[in-house]
């Protein structure tokens, strides 16, 4: 249980990468097969500020125990064996792109929300992550 969270984490920076090099208008910046030097980092946007690093930015910023399926029944293994279900909880992560305008040391606001769009459509088109989520774990 203890190594979940930064599974999961690592598993949607996984995802999200890929996705990133896949899209043609952003493919140049994330690819490093073709230049790209952008990544998809689990720091927070302080962090990466901090090291001048660009790209996206995954970070867990919240877990919260999930109330409503706090109080599920074990599952029946055997006649006298009981497992006791996972810890339910929700993660909350804040993603943020990061990009600077190498001219004018200032954040590239259009290509932000170009990425900040792709993780939006990345998510829609996959809303459900489970099954590929357990695939990469």
């Amino acid at each position: 249980m203890h190594t979940a969270l930064r599974a999961t984490s690592i598993t949607l920076a996984h995802y999200l990468r890929q996705r990133l090099q896949a899209d043609t208008s952003l493919a140049t910046l994330f690819d490093p097969g073709i230049g790209g030097t952008m990544d998809v980092y689990l720091k927070t946007p302080q962090e990466m500020d901090d090291i001048q690093a660009e790209g996206l930015s995954v970070w867990l910023y919240r877990v919260v125990r999930d109330e409503e399926r706090l109080n599920a029944p074990p599952e029946r293994m055997s006649s006298t064996e009981l497992k006791r279900p996972p810890l339910p909880v929700r993660t909350h992560y804040l993603f943020t792109p990061m990009v600077i305008n190498k001219s004018k040391s200032t954040p590239n606001g259009e290509t932000e929300q170009a990425i900040l769009g792709k993780v939006l459509q990345a998510f829609y088109d996959h809303h459900l992550l489970s099954e590929w989520i357990f695939k990469m774990i």
